[in-house]
């Protein structure tokens, strides 16, 4: 970390949960796992296409202590929207972690 950030933002960390049901299709649910302060910074948001259709993609970067369970199968719940992880890098001898997340469109 080039720079000290404060971690004054509240998180709460959402867990995936995966269980079958009566017709056998995996079904996916996400628990409470763990609150936590970070620093948020928003990247300026872009537009992909993929395939036909056209995707707003909007990036945030969640920086924090290290969390050894914590994998890009886990949402991140900031100020009221749900984020999906895609990248997690770690600094300082693991003590801190840097997640690049996007936000949930539903």
């Amino acid at each position: 970390m080039e720079k000290k950030k404060a971690f004054t933002e509240f998180v709460t960390y959402y867990k995936p949960t995966r269980t079958k049901d009566t017709y056998g299709q995996v079904t996916e649910a996400f628990s409470e796992y763990q609150k936590a302060f970070m620093s948020v910074e928003r990247y300026q948001g872009n537009e992909d296409q993929r395939g036909e259709q056209i995707f707003w993609s909007q990036f945030w970067q969640f920086t924090g202590h290290y969390i050894p369970e914590i994998d890009t199968t886990y949402r991140i719940l900031y100020d009221g929207n749900y984020y999906a992880i895609l990248d997690i890098e770690y600094h300082g001898n693991r003590r801190f972690q840097t997640i690049k997340a996007d936000k949930i469109v539903e």
